[in-house]
């Protein structure tokens, strides 16, 4: 008799469980979104480049998103935004309701660091918002007026922590092309280099993203204070090609050291990422990205953004997907001394 009810009970749960199965697979998109808020982790600190471009861009992703879900903007700065990779890969759920962006060197830290932290190629890749073209700057009272002068004169750089651009882009210009950058590491980000130029801690920044420039200290460039010393980019950027600006292939001497910057600038073509957690159901993923689509061409966003000063030149999740797997079959030889590059001597 117990054995007959118990069989019963559990034939009775089953029927549940599977109802209750078939229940959520059949929920919509917009069902599951409608009246939810999504999370979204900025990778760096407050005031700075990609807390900027999150936050505008969550002011306005929402409506595109069927089911029109709210956002909420949260900073999980750390270890130039590995931090909150390392969260979103194993601790954020994987529902559709979590996304972030950061810096995109830290997308494929592990593959260069041969750890485990989390797969680069796992993540669930939305978009990006722009093409990151960096540069190297000095101010006007610096020795240092053209590339060609840092490479017989020594000039302080401001940087954050290995990873960033700020920190490893004089490193690798260091050892890569000969240049005498002296590195003064250990700033939270770009906001912070920025005032500890203007209180001449140091005279410049390298690996400087150029509309990170034009949204922070538009006045260095509009007030004429910067000498702007190279594109650091796979192809040149319109505005800085016009106003004469070299590109670092003009140093470039070997096929090696070509294939080398190529590698570590790779990252730049998904300039501004916007991703999630691995493993998001499929049609979730695929409104969140034809969501990020319409967002980068919604009128309203276009407008804040020219308020903001900053530049939009999407990229799609499948196109960053798809760099992203590519650079990941980077030949071992070119990963190493692209490693080596970013050392100090």
């Amino acid at each position: 008799m117990r054995t007959a009810v118990a069989t019963l009970a559990f034939g009775a749960l089953a029927i549940a469980c599977s109802a209750y199965s078939v229940t959520v697979s059949a929920q919509t998109v917009e069902q599951f979104y409608q009246g939810k808020t999504i999370d979204m982790i900025v990778g760096g600190a407050p005031g700075g480049g990609y807390d900027i471009y999150g936050r505008a861009v969550a002011r306005h992703w929402g409506r595109h998103i069927p089911g029109n879900p709210s956002f909420a903007v949260r900073n999980m700065p750390g270890a130039s935004g590995i931090t909150m990779l390392r969260h979103t890969s194993s601790v954020a759920a994987r529902d559709g309701l979590v996304v972030g962006t950061t810096f995109p060197a830290a997308i494929l830290k592990p593959l260069m660091d041969r750890r485990d932290d989390y797969l680069p190629t796992s993540f669930s890749f939305i978009g990006s918002a722009n093409e990151e073209t960096r540069i190297c700057l000095a101010m006007k009272n610096q020795p240092v007026k053209t590339l060609d002068d840092a490479l017989t004169r020594e000039m302080v750089m401001g940087g954050n922590a290995p990873g960033g651009a700020p920190h490893d882009t004089p490193l690798m210009l260091n050892n890569i092309l000969g240049t005498k950058f002296k590195l003064v590491a250990g700033y939270p980000g770009t906001q912070e280099i920025a005032l500890a130029v203007e209180r001449g801690e140091v005279g410049g920044i390298c690996g400087f993203g150029w509309t990170s420039l034009m949204s922070q200290q538009p006045q260095w460039v509009t007030n004429d204070r910067i000498n702007i010393l190279v594109q650091i980019a796979i192809d040149p950027y319109p505005a800085l090609e016009k106003m004469g600006i070299p590109m670092i292939w003009k140093w470039v001497k070997t096929e090696e050291q070509r294939r080398v910057l190529e590698f570590l600038m790779a990252e730049q073509v998904y300039g501004r990422p916007f991703l999630g957690p691995p493993s998001i159901p499929a049609d979730r993923l695929a409104a969140l990205r034809a969501s990020f689509l319409a967002t980068m061409k919604d009128p309203a966003f276009l407008a804040d953004a020219e308020k903001l000063g900053i530049e939009i030149s999407p990229i799609s999740g499948e196109k960053f997907e798809a760099l992203i797997m590519r650079v990941g079959t980077t030949p071992p030889t070119i990963i190493e001394k692209a490693v080596n590059s970013l050392k100090r001597p």
